[in-house]
């Protein structure tokens, strides 16, 4: 569960990375721009991201909303073609930077399955409340910008921030750019710190979402 709990704040994980032509991908759009809050979520939203690691090999991760449960959201976080291990949280946004935690899935690369909900999902809260603190809670407001380019495409005036992820013993300090019309995370780019180590985004869109678990 700590390693789950890392990838989905992280993001490191991985089959070998394909590109896709799939007509949804979005683009930044005029008025997202001005934009300082993410995309409320929605069923059907995704985002594509490529890791690229220290030795240059490559993969892909992939987060989507997949479902809605009351006023409440199933993230999925997955990765390549989704044969490993995919990460779902059913979180609920009370604000840009607050978000109840309700239940959480995990289905490993063997098949195998659980969920927490209820007095199990306490055990684990705690780690998915740091877990999703800075990549589903992104802080933008007062940050620096810089115009970013990636895959997708050129994104005006990205938040900067430099942020450092812990769950458990299991650490990384990243230097990551958002932007408002990125659905879920809004990341654009993630950089390690120290590191020949990154994650791009590739392609997003507001519709298309599929289930890999």
């Amino acid at each position: 569960m700590k390693r789950a709990l890392f990838l989905l704040a992280l993001g490191l994980a991985g089959c070998p990375s394909s590109k896709s032509d799939d007509p949804t991908a979005g683009a930044p759009s005029a008025a997202a721009q001005g934009a300082k809050a993410l995309i409320p979520l929605a069923v059907g939203q995704w985002t594509r991201h490529r890791v690229t690691r220290e030795d240059g090999t490559q993969s892909t991760i992939r987060y989507q909303v997949v479902a809605k449960e009351n006023d409440a959201f199933w993230v999925e976080v997955a990765s390549g073609d989704g044969s490993g291990t995919v990460i779902q949280l059913l979180m609920k946004k009370n604000s840009e930077h607050d978000a109840e935690l309700i239940a959480g899935r995990v289905r490993a690369p063997s098949g195998e399955m659980k969920e927490s909900r209820g007095a199990d999902f306490e055990k684990h809260k705690d780690g998915f409340r740091k877990a999703i603190s800075g990549t589903l809670l992104p802080k933008m407001q007062g940050l620096p910008q810089k115009d970013i380019e990636v895959p997708a495409g050129k994104f005006a005036g990205c938040y900067e921030e430099v942020r450092t992820t812990q769950v458990a013993e299991i650490s990384a300090t990243n230097r990551t750019f958002v932007h408002p019309s990125v659905p879920i995370t809004g990341l654009v780019l993630s950089e390690t710190v120290g590191e020949k180590h990154k994650m791009e985004l590739e392609a997003f869109g507001m519709t298309g979402a599929k289930s890999a678990m």
